[in-house]
């Protein structure tokens, strides 16, 4: 397969090579680490909060988010984001039944 791009550090405009390309930018880890501006204990409980939130919360969040269209004070991690919708989604039956959310493609994880 011919490639579209002239150079080597130029990303492709077309097909999978520009998929896997942009992919590969928006996944890999800072160069440079920034401090939360809130503080890592207070990012450290959202994130345990999160990781223990129960399907109603769950449901509660995909309810005000989606139906409601209200908006979030801070940002929410996309792991957590996706997790929510696809409660969301069981609950009123546009996620297939009996289908489970595949594991992370991540490869930074």
């Amino acid at each position: 397969m011919e490639s579209v791009s002239s150079s080597a550090n130029e990303i492709p405009k077309y097909g999978l090579e520009a998929w896997l390309a942009r992919r590969k930018a928006w996944t890999k880890k800072p160069e440079t680490a920034s401090a939360p501006s809130n503080g890592s204990s207070t990012c450290a409980m959202s994130r345990e909060w999160l990781e223990s939130s129960s399907k109603e919360t769950q449901l509660a969040l995909f309810k005000a988010l989606v139906i409601d269209r209200r908006k979030l004070n801070q940002p929410l991690p996309l792991e957590f984001a996706v997790k929510i919708m696809i409660q969301g989604w069981q609950s009123d039956g546009t996620w297939p039944e009996g289908m489970v959310a595949p594991q992370s493609s991540d490869e930074n994880q």
